[in-house]
């Protein structure tokens, strides 16, 4: 399995106000908030059961999810971007 290690795809999806699921990977879990803004699974067990709740309507999750997703304007994301490229 090959593992997304950079920001870019979580700070588009942050954008976009869609929650991620992710794999429990350092560099991707310490940018997210578990059971907010992010599903973290370790084995693919655990991935396999998110993916049933989710296929499956588990409101509990997607609610959850909904509810707690932080959202940013369109220049905070733009500071985060300069940030990153440019270092200001």
């Amino acid at each position: 399995m090959r593992e997304e290690t950079g920001p870019m795809t979580l700070f588009e999806s942050f954008y976009f106000k869609k929650p991620v699921i992710i794999s429990n990977h350092s560099s991707m879990i310490e940018k997210t908030i578990e059971g907010v803004n992010s599903l973290v699974f370790e084995r693919e067990d655990d991935l396999v059961e998110i993916m049933k709740n989710i296929i499956e309507g588990n409101v509990f999750l997607a609610e959850r999810l909904r509810k707690n997703f932080p959202v940013q304007t369109v220049k905070a994301y733009e500071k985060k971007l300069e940030k990153i490229y440019l270092g200001t």
